[in-house]
């Protein structure tokens, strides 16, 4: 199953999109970034955060399925695209970036095969997905804009994801985990940092070793950072299990 594209057929969601200067830093702070990378955005929306890394020498490019995105675009190299049909050559990228987009891919298992044949060996995938309690929670304003219902919340976030969903996902592409942690900026999310490939740091290694072969100048988040107190009971699904395919 593809993409709905029907469904983010819109110019009103399109124009919803803002820059948060906070996704920048959250991608400098876990991704080595250098000058002359190939990065690629998955569900760039208009292109802000596509737009600062192009500021900052990256050669970026962003892709969205909603053709209103492309349209109304902050930057170049923003095209519209179907995450799981991508239109790159095999290992093309450094760095694969996806803020608050996975969750409403259907096919997110197609899109993941897509991500990890376009990226390089050894290259860095960066997720950013929101943190629900129950699936669909934070998509009601998003499902009022596209349907005008807010029951079709479930719709909009097709995916209920937490790192070890993700992990059990991301695995069979070809993608080691380095590390999950969870975050509150406009909303609760997790962030998870993935290597493609052979070049992936080895589990058994101390987070903080895994942290530095990938991203040198990163610090480690600690718990208090990371888990506020109205969030905490959100904080326990890092350690959720992975559904069964039947779930």
């Amino acid at each position: 199953m593809g993409i709905d594209t029907q469904m983010y057929d819109s110019d009103q969601y399109a124009s919803l999109n803002r820059w948060d200067s906070r996704h920048l830093n959250m991608v400098k702070s876990h991704l080595d970034l250098k000058p002359g990378d190939r990065i690629l955005e998955v569900g760039c929306g208009r292109g802000h955060l596509t737009k600062r890394l192009r500021d900052f020498g990256a050669d970026a490019v962003g892709i969205d399925s909603n053709p209103h995105a492309a349209a109304r675009a902050v930057t170049s190299g923003v095209s519209t695209m179907a995450a799981e049909s991508l239109q790159f050559p095999r290992a093309s990228f450094d760095k694969v970036v996806s803020v608050h987009a996975i969750e409403h891919i259907p096919d997110i298992r197609g899109a993941f095969d897509e991500m990890a044949r376009v990226l390089k060996p050894g290259g860095r995938a960066l997720f950013v997905y929101p943190a629900e309690p129950i699936q669909g929670s934070w998509a009601i304003p998003t499902a009022i804009v596209l349907h005008r219902n807010p029951f079709k919340a479930q719709q909009v976030h097709c995916q209920w994801l937490w790192p070890a969903r993700l992990r059990a996902i991301a695995g069979p592409a070809g993608f080691s985990h380095v590390h999950s942690e969870f975050r509150l900026l406009s909303s609760p999310q997790f962030v998870s940092l993935f290597v493609r490939g052979s070049d992936a740091p080895r589990s058994d290694l101390p987070l903080e070793t895994r942290l530095r072969s990938v991203a040198p100048d990163r610090k480690p988040v600690g718990a208090d950072e990371r888990t506020p107190s109205l969030a905490r009971s959100l904080f326990a699904l890092l350690t959720k299990p992975a559904l069964s395919e039947s779930d």
